[in-house]
């Protein structure tokens, strides 16, 4: 374990570069720290931020680092020596997030309160065009993964797609009643999804802007919704305290994640969509089972239960005596021994064996 000491007040956030070699921390001190995460040795200071550094971030290429405080402008800084690339200057107020194009070469920023987006090279911390669409704040970006559009979230209920080199509107999504915090491309780049206050999410056909299906059953807006890395699904969680499973295709909810009453604070797939962890406010975070199909359910369900019906359990549950293979197969009790193994193996072979007796030891936990 490595303890990064250095920082002169409370650390706000940190962030790994992409091999996992490097720290970046921002603290309420007006600096960022870069540290070497094996030995824990600071490599290099951010300074000159006048106020705390809320968000601090490699690009993707680990070239760059971006920092951010309240009230003023992103910093660029030279991942190598720590030097300072320049400031991105144009925003009217507060930058309120940003966010990289997947090759490192540039940075989007948007300002809720100026409502634009702006799209900035980080070799030259320079702006390349500016995204206005008098739509009322704008609460996210986010780029295609080839970099060559941008998505925009918009208070009046608008999703935008632009181009982003050019600043161009190549579409515009209407259907959400209510503001829309966020959207994203699905892994192919084919669809899009937001969420919205309205309490519902929705997936878009990225080309055409047509509105594909609303995910509609949430009690509270959503904050938020995400893709299955095989585009099958979607997670999205909301001000209801649940988070939610849903066919991407259909629309159809698969499964509802109930938390007890504690919020949701974020919700993520890992990169196989098997498993769904949540971040919930009571400082605890639940990691749930994502299947399928209803045989991998099943499927799954046979591994799990302790046991099986003896066959006069299944005889008063009308069903026939003889055990599903599966229960010999897996050695569920009272299935277990030698004497079932071969009874099965005689009766695949069409020799009608007799069941063996049953052995009524007593299991723990049974």
């Amino acid at each position: 374990m490595s303890v990064l000491t250095g920082h002169e007040g409370a650390v706000t956030s940190g962030a790994f570069n992409g091999d996992g070699t490097r720290v970046v921390t921002c603290s309420a001190d007006k600096a960022a720290r870069v540290w070497d995460a094996s030995t824990g040795r600071q490599i290099a200071v951010l300074p000159g931020h006048e106020q705390a550094v809320a968000k601090a971030a490699f690009s993707p290429d680990g070239a760059v680092i971006v920092t951010m405080s309240k009230g003023k402008p992103p910093r660029v800084w030279n991942t190598a020596d720590g030097q300072l690339i320049g400031i991105l200057i144009g925003h009217e107020k507060d930058v309120s997030d940003f966010v990289f194009s997947q090759d490192g070469s540039r940075l989007a920023t948007v300002s809720l309160e100026d409502q634009t987006a702006r799209i900035w090279n980080l070799k030259t911390a320079k702006q390349v065009v500016v995204l206005k669409a008098n739509a009322g704040y704008v609460t996210n970006a986010v780029f295609s993964h080839d970099g060559g559009r941008v998505v925009t979230s918009h208070w009046d209920g608008t999703v935008r797609i632009w181009d982003a080199n050019t600043g161009a509107t190549l579409l515009v999504l209407r259907g959400h009643e209510e503001r829309v915090w966020e959207a994203s491309f699905n892994a192919n780049e084919t669809r899009i999804l937001t969420a919205s206050l309205d309490r519902t999410a929705r997936v878009w056909d990225a080309t055409t802007g047509t509105a594909i299906v609303v995910l509609k059953g949430h009690a509270g807006s959503v904050w938020s919704a995400r893709f299955s890395p095989d585009n099958e699904h979607v997670l999205s969680w909301s001000a209801d305290s649940t988070a939610r499973l849903w066919n991407a295709s259909t629309g159809v909810e698969i499964g509802v994640l109930r938390t007890h009453g504690y919020d949701v604070v974020d919700a993520i797939f890992d990169r196989q969509g098997t498993r769904v962890a949540t971040r919930n406010s009571d400082n605890t975070v639940r990691i749930w089972r994502v299947f399928k199909s209803t045989a991998e359910l099943i499927d799954q369900a046979k591994v799990d239960v302790p046991r099986c019906l003896t066959p006069d359990e299944r005889e008063k549950a009308s069903l026939e005596r003889e055990p599903p293979d599966w229960c010999v197969e897996q050695q569920k009790w009272p299935y277990h021994d030698e004497s079932w193994t071969q009874w099965l193996a005689d009766r695949n072979a069409g020799r009608n064996p007799k069941m063996p007796p049953i052995k009524m030891t007593i299991r723990n936990g049974m």
